[in-house]
């Protein structure tokens, strides 16, 4: 079971305790809706199901696709948080390589670096054939 549809079951049971009452459902029906989201039921064929075990089944219905936004919602800003938190990190780390003097240049200036390198190899090349072949032409 992943951990949207454990994270729904849960909020389902509770959802059918506070407004069915505890031990007033079976048990399995929270796993049954999981069941029926999960094959891709439509709300009305999920609410069809429901019907004959709950009397108010299109309620329940759309509280459950309601939950399932929020939980979307919570899981995307979760995230997004940790997201930006590693990034913080990584910052902070990199400023303190720096303030330590033991900061390396990132890939890309590398790479950046080695073309520069090659243009100044080149360049040298050049100057030093034109030497010889000014230094030629002058005997």
């Amino acid at each position: 079971m992943t951990t949207l549809s454990s994270l729904l079951k849960e909020r389902i049971t509770v959802h059918l305790e506070k407004t069915i009452g505890k031990g007033l459902f079976d048990k399995e029906l929270p796993d049954y809706v999981i069941l029926l989201l999960t094959n891709g039921k439509a709300k009305k064929e999920i609410t069809n199901e429901l019907s004959e075990f709950i009397a108010e089944a299109t309620k329940l219905v759309e509280w459950v696709f309601n939950e399932i936004d929020v939980i979307k919602k919570e899981k995307l800003k979760e995230s997004t948080e940790k997201r930006k938190k590693k990034e913080e990190e990584k910052r902070l780390k990199r400023e303190q390589k720096r303030k330590k003097g033991t900061y390396t240049i990132p890939r890309k200036a590398k790479k950046s670096q080695l073309i520069v390198f090659k243009l100044v190899f080149i360049i040298d090349i050049i100057f030093k054939f034109f030497i010889e072949f000014v230094s030629y032409k002058k005997t």
